[in-house]
């Protein structure tokens, strides 16, 4: 074979001074993307992430200086149950309620509703306000079973409160210690009404409904403030929606100073921490790694594999960023915890391919009252929906009425507990409103007596058994009060809706 003739070799060594071609003339682009890439690499050799065994120091705390010392300062002692309640829902609500009420009536009226109206006032408000919390109390299928006549429904009290008549017609145009740590979350209130307020959360028990952003207490379950979600911002500022309804929750004014916060990754920035610090406001959070500010530093970070307990950290700006490694990566930002306190908690960890044990490894301070302090507004849903006056109705503000409620008598828990308070405060409502001139109904039940003082004396017998007794039912006149045989059968058996006996 023969072989191609090859180029002549030319070397950097016998080539002259002269055979070498310059370079090239670089780009100005190319020129910033190598300063840019060596900025990002001095970054990476300024800011480090740290171990476990590196120490950290903490920052000045913020000095606490509340407008007014936190906590209860009133007592059912002091004030009755209705006088704590005008404290969340005054009497200017109620009158400007009631006006709206009335005004929309007669608005009703002219556009040609048929519908029976007397003008609403205040003491008849406060018995249909003491309803409302009744049927919070005691639940059933619908509202007409609270005056239902029917075998089962026995109930004497909202009969004698109001007629049903009256009660629908009020319903159809009714208008509409030291505490530091608080949080701020959503709350979603159940409406399936046609509005665009609407908001739709998958991972929320409630997933569709109005969304509300929330600031309570985190011991308590205190609702503090909160504002109404309408699928925009409220404030134009040059900031993000999560900003905003941070800032706009905290009334620095009226709250004080010193107070930790804690929020979910959805609030969480690093600037946002920075100005609540220049505040004098605390914050402590779970953060996304791809939020505007956070470290960029990869040089001892936490390894793909790591162990659970595993902790890296850093600070930068004043502000702590933590990684924890559990079932999977935690991520934190605060501007009140250190790295490490020597906490720890149990895990159950996987040994071999088939064993599991206990455990016990490193925690930071700032998961730990994360999970602690974070469900203020949870615990506060919880309180609501023990007792919640929330009923089926397409009007909108009729929802968000009986939420407002809501939150008005759980603010009022504190000093009672808050079945105890609702039943003392329905009292009360009653107590403060006019009578009703509904007569109140006797009971269906039977009520048996003794035909003589002396039961050896005077006996009768039964219409059913034909037993002497000296005992018989007040109501019927004729059943004698032997359990499960005569009363059950004419009272429970043989009676008809209408509740009259079938001899």
């Amino acid at each position: 074979k023969q072989r191609k003739p090859q180029a002549p070799c030319t070397s950097k060594a016998s080539a002259g001074p002269t055979s070498k071609s310059p370079p090239p003339p670089q780009s100005l682009s190319s020129v910033t993307q190598k300063r840019s890439r060596f900025a990002v690499h001095s970054e990476q050799q300024m800011n480090k992430w740290y171990n476990l065994s590196d120490e950290d120091e903490a920052l000045p705390m913020h000095s606490f200086a509340p407008k007014r010392p936190p906590g209860p300062h009133i007592t059912d002692e002091l004030y009755s149950s209705i006088q704590l309640f005008q404290l969340f829902f005054s009497n200017h609500v109620v009158l400007e309620i009631i006006a709206n009420t009335n005004a929309h009536a007669e608005k009703l009226s002219i556009s040609g509703k048929k519908f029976k109206w007397e003008t609403l006032t205040l003491d008849e408000f406060n018995s249909y306000l003491s309803l409302i919390i009744y049927m919070g109390l005691v639940k059933v299928k619908e509202l007409s079973d609270y005056w239902s006549k029917r075998l089962g429904y026995d109930f004497n009290f909202p009969p004698s409160v109001m007629s049903w008549e009256r009660f629908l017609s009020i319903s159809w145009p009714l208008y509409n210690d030291l505490i530091t740590h608080v949080s701020i979350d959503e709350r979603m209130v159940a409406a399936k009404s046609r509005i665009g307020l609407k908001q739709y959360m998958k991972a929320r028990p409630t997933k569709l409904g109005f969304k509300l952003f929330v600031l309570a207490d985190s011991h308590s379950g205190y609702t503090w403030n909160f504002s109404v979600y309408e699928g925009k911002r409220a404030t134009h500022s040059d900031k993000w929606l999560s900003y905003d309804s941070v800032m706009s929750l905290l009334d620095f004014p009226l709250l004080g100073t010193g107070y930790k916060l804690y929020v979910d990754n959805f609030y969480t920035s690093p600037e946002l921490f920075k100005d609540l610090a220049g505040l004098q406001t605390g914050a402590c959070g779970t953060i996304r790694t791809t939020r505007k500010g956070f470290p960029k530093a990869m040089e001892n970070d936490m390894p793909k594999k790591a162990e659970r307990g595993t902790i890296r950290w850093l600070r930068k700006d004043g502000l702590l960023f933590v990684k924890w490694m559990d079932t999977r990566e935690v991520v934190m930002c605060s501007s009140i915890n250190t790295a490490y306190e020597g906490d720890t908690v149990n895990r159950r960890v996987k040994v071999d391919q088939c064993q599991w044990t206990r455990k016990t490894i490193p925690i930071p301070g700032s998961v730990l009252e994360y999970n602690k302090y974070m469900g203020g507004v949870d615990q506060a849903d919880a309180l609501i929906g023990y007792y919640n006056v929330l009923h089926k109705t397409r009007k909108r503000y009729k929802k968000l009425f009986q939420h407002l409620l809501d939150i008005a008598i759980v603010n009022c828990l504190l000093p009672l507990t808050q079945k105890a308070f609702r039943e003392k405060h329905m009292k009360e409502l009653l107590e403060a409103a006019q009578p009703e001139t509904t007569p109140q109904q006797p009971s269906q039940m039977c009520m048996p007596a003794y035909l003589q003082e002396d039961a050896t004396k005077g006996c009768k017998r039964c219409v059913r058994c034909h037993t002497k007794t000296p005992v018989y039912c007040t109501k019927c006149n004729v059943l004698c009060a032997q359990v499960g045989v005569c009363m059950y059968i004419y009272i429970y058996v043989f009676s008809n809706e209408n509740g009259n006996i079938v001899l």
